[in-house]
């Protein structure tokens, strides 16, 4: 986390403070925490120092694991397992215990937690500019180097699944008594579908230390079919979309890359549309 960048962009706030109430799988809790919760917990950013609210079982690894300067748990603020209206006490109960009687959520934080601060006398308001955003999006040297090597291993899985289609037959109608359709890829003797690449991908990222159970391998049809993940046996001379995206399992970050595979013949139409991009790329840079 660069906080040198994150005090000053949450410096003209007009509340006391910046709250989040998400688990890690959202990346400005993750930011901002630097812990990686399963379960939703509370992150304050309040004058220049960041808090945590988990729950007792997370308590000793937020200590040992998170970037926050404070670490709370429930029964801090005497909650353990309460209804709804006890653990809104709490939320209200800490966020004042840090000082704050207002506080910015983002766009898409719960409505419910926001409703339940008002309903306690804690204003609270929207931050429509997505200031912790703007955080995330210029990254420090160590951020650098955690996104290629999440994109290395991103390389290795594309790699892997270039070399299933490297290797694969076409067959053909002279195969006698074979019930595939001829045109199909076949490797080591079986229909090479889509499932076998994404499998043979989603292994090699999990050798590199990521992880992706959505992988796109997509052909034909279904390559022209934005986030299709494709399904079934693979065919020559079309479109085979590959679309890879880990996410490291040790620092959380990510790595994106697709590729447009053909084995055979490209069509004239594919060609040209491969042109276009090229072109189109070149134009950019």
């Amino acid at each position: 986390m660069n906080r040198t960048r994150l005090d000053a962009r949450l410096a003209d706030l007009d509340t006391d403070g910046y709250l989040l109430d998400a688990d890690s799988d959202d990346a400005n809790q993750l930011y901002l925490s630097g812990f990686t919760g399963p379960d939703p917990f509370l992150t304050l950013y309040a004058d220049g120092d960041v808090h945590l609210l988990v729950s007792g079982l997370e308590y000793g690894r937020a200590r040992s694991e998170s970037a926050a300067d404070t670490v709370e748990r429930h029964a801090d603020y005497d909650y353990e397992y309460g209804g709804r209206e006890a653990r809104h006490d709490m939320y209200a109960a800490f966020v004042r215990d840090k000082g704050a009687e207002s506080v910015s959520m983002p766009p898409r934080a719960p409505v419910g937690t926001a409703d339940a601060l008002r309903e306690r006398g804690i204003d609270v308001a929207v931050d429509g500019d997505e200031r912790l955003g703007d955080v995330r999006a210029v990254k420090t040297d160590e951020e650098i180097r955690a996104i290629r090597e999440a994109q290395r291993a991103n390389e290795a899985a594309m790699r892997a699944a270039e070399g299933l289609l490297a290797e694969a037959d076409v067959a053909g109608d002279d195969a006698p008594g074979s019930d595939v359709e001829p045109g199909t890829l076949v490797h080591e003797g079986e229909p090479l579908t889509s499932e076998r690449v994404a499998e043979e991908i989603e292994v090699t990222l999990l050798r590199h230390g990521c992880a992706l159970d959505e992988t796109i391998v997509a052909g034909g049809a279904q390559a022209a079919d934005p986030h299709d993940r494709g399904s079934g046996p693979l065919r020559a001379n079309e479109a085979i979309i590959v679309d890879i995206f880990p996410r490291s399992k040790a620092t959380r970050y990510n790595a994106d890359m697709t590729r447009t595979f053909c084995v055979g013949e490209p069509p004239a139409a594919l060609r040209e549309w491969y042109d276009l991009t090229e072109r189109a790329l070149a134009a950019a840079l």
